[in-house]
């Protein structure tokens, strides 16, 4: 998946499936386990707005599941989200 062929438009398709088994399976874990590489993916693409909608998710299933290792990818990918948006021209919402 973080290979340098698959590009991020790949890498969210595969995500979005695997978030989608998930849910059919009534899997919070997996479900939450998609959605922890959505946001960078979104930021590589410059889509912010995508990018925070799927942080704002991420942060949700961190809650919910109380999980330590969702809240570190949660943190550490609210970290990169704020860098990026300092550090760049890419709009944030």
């Amino acid at each position: 998946m973080w290979f340098p062929d698959a590009v991020a438009g790949e890498r969210l398709a595969n995500l979005a499936e695997l978030g989608s088994i998930g849910r059919e399976l009534g899997d919070p874990y997996l479900a939450a386990l998609a959605q922890a590489f959505a946001p960078s993916s979104h930021v590589q693409l410059g889509d912010g707005d995508a990018a925070d909608a799927s942080l704002e998710e991420l942060e949700h299933h961190a809650r919910e599941l109380s999980q330590p290792v969702f809240v570190w990818v949660a943190l550490v990918q609210r970290a990169m989200r704020t860098s990026v948006r300092v550090g760049s021209t890419m709009p944030s919402t």
